[in-house]
Formats: C-alpha cells, structure tokens, sequence
C-alpha cells in the first residue's frame, strides 16, 4: 500500500497540494523566527534568482526584437 499524503492526482483534490504548500510557509515561517539571519539569506537569494531572471527575459526580447524588424512586415491594414 502506497500513501500519497500531498501528491495530486486522480481522486485526489487540488486543496491537497495548498495544504502542502501551507504547511512549508509555515515551516519556513518558524525557521525565519528561530534563525532571523535566514530571512536576510533567503530574500537575497530571491531577490538575486529574480534579478537574474529578468535581465535574461529582458535580453531575450531585445534579440527577438531586432530580429523582427518593421520593415519585413507586410503593410497593415493590407492595401485593396
């Protein structure tokens, strides 16, 4: 017999995996009040992974960008 306490599936309600993720804020909660260092870490990384993130996206749409340029686009609206 297999348990499958958090996991969705076939049967099993989505409110399963919000139980899951409550109970790691929480966990997560307690841990940032018993080590308060662990928040600053926690929010550096955070704000690093996601700074990252966006000046990847940001150089990506600046590629696709200058590779569609307006002049390879047909006339808008198209002429009768």
């Amino acid at each position: 017999m297999r348990i499958q306490l958090l996991q969705p599936g076939p049967g099993r309600p989505i409110g399963s995996s919000m139980i899951g993720a409550g109970v790691t804020l929480v966990l997560f909660g307690i841990l940032v009040v018993v080590f308060p260092d662990l928040l600053a870490l926690l929010f550096a990384g955070f704000t690093i992974f996601f700074g990252f993130a966006l000046i990847g996206w940001g150089w990506r749409m600046r590629q696709i960008g200058r590779r569609s340029s307006t002049d390879d686009l047909p006339p808008w609206p198209p002429a009768e």
